[in-house]
């Protein structure tokens, strides 16, 4: 039997079903909004950077400083983004890769025992976690303390909107900007995304150390919430399907990546984003006008069998595996893609090493995180048994 959060989720999915089947774009969340569910027009609103603009903590009376890079209108955005891009482009993450590798490699020599362990905890939370203080310059001692405040960000990530990403996590706000101030005194700075915002150049201009602060604090979070849930789903789809697990095993190196791709697919880690119309516009036959916030269903879009043969089923034979739109599509495709990838998968190949198979443990439910937006889990309780 299927816990009951889960019947939520698959009963979410049937009503973006039936919504794909209707004419125009619903009204939603309370008359206030407008649910973009077929992949056509989710792919057109995220694509269409010059008509919709991210909504996710916008507040007006925020200083640009404070903005969150969603809520940045182009050009600046794209201005912003091309140094994040350059800081976490694939060439840049080779070190990572070792590193998240041994790291791995360590945590299941822990917890494969055959006994059952909460592997969110102790598997799914640690590894964002700590590929991110490698990525972004943070002091390995500060691992443990990183991890903490990271998490409680997570947690009061819905009062953006009121307080500003500084203002989410005071302590982690000012903790950054320690290491800010530090990376400024240097004169020989690391490689790292700090040193690469704070050494941008936008039409002539620094970046401030506040406006540094905001961007890697939301880097931060999103990277954090996103890989966790991406790592939590694998692991609950691979433990529900021993025949898909036996597969990994046999052909790691091609199977891991399918299982990523479509993991993605089918559990968008992500499964809604907000965008707000910069101007009068269209989405298929429906106009909208400026100031509209549309309800962008990317995890609708992701089962859409217009796009996708046997949409609810987990195939990792796909042709088009890679035109799920988890990560976003366009110019605005999010910048971390490439490291979270790089995660689930190491994390694969090693389980595909190390484990012989993968079980739900009895009597313990799966225990789904709490936020409407997303689908990741808090405690999943597997038995690991050693290969």
């Amino acid at each position: 039997m299927e816990p009951d959060q889960d019947r939520e989720y698959l009963s979410a999915h049937e009503r973006y079903r039936a919504l794909r089947a209707e004419p125009g774009l619903p009204v939603g969340m309370g008359g206030r909004t407008r649910t973009v569910t077929r992949y056509d027009d989710v792919d057109h609103v995220l694509r269409q950077i010059w008509e919709f603009g991210g909504s996710m903590g916008y507040n007006p009376d925020l200083p640009e400083e404070e903005q969150i890079l969603p809520s940045i209108p182009e050009p600046r955005h794209g201005r912003i983004r091309r140094v994040i891009n350059g800081a976490i482009a694939p060439s840049r993450l080779k070190p990572v890769e070792p590193y998240v590798r041994d790291l791995t490699r360590s945590i299941l020599t822990e917890i494969v025992t055959g006994e059952a362990v909460d592997v969110v905890p102790t598997l799914v939370d640690p590894i964002p976690v700590r590929a991110m203080t490698f990525t972004f310059g943070i002091p390995e001692e500060d691992a443990d303390r990183f991890r903490r405040m990271s998490d409680e960000m997570v947690e009061n990530s819905t009062e953006v909107m009121t307080t500003g990403i500084g203002g989410l996590h005071p302590e982690f706000s000012d903790y950054v900007d320690e290491l800010i101030a530090e990376r400024l005194r240097m004169t020989d700075r690391p490689n790292d995304v700090m040193t690469r915002l704070i050494e941008a150049d936008l039409d002539g201009q620094p970046l401030s150390p506040v406006a540094v602060r905001t961007q890697m604090m939301i880097l931060i979070l999103a990277g954090n919430e996103t890989t966790r849930n991406l790592l939590g789903n694998l692991l609950y789809s691979l433990a529900r399907a021993p025949g898909l697990f036996a597969e990994l095993r046999r052909d790691p190196t091609t199977v891991a990546e399918a299982i990523v791709e479509e993991s993605l697919r089918i559990d968008a880690p992500v499964q809604s984003l907000f965008r707000t119309c910069l101007k009068p516009t269209t989405v298929g036959d429906t106009e909208l006008d400026t100031d509209t916030v549309v309800q962008v269903c990317l995890g609708s879009a992701n089962r859409d069998n217009t796009k996708f043969d046997d949409p609810d089923e987990f195939r990792i034979d796909r042709t088009n595996q890679r035109d799920h739109l988890s990560f976003g599509a366009g110019p605005h495709i999010c910048p971390g893609a490439t490291l979270a990838r790089m995660e689930a998968r190491i994390v694969l190949e090693q389980l595909a090493d190390r484990v012989s198979a993968i079980r739900l443990a009895p009597d313990q439910d799966p225990e789904f995180a709490q936020f409407f937006v997303a689908r990741g889990l808090k405690h999943l309780w597997l038995r690991l048994e050693p290969a």
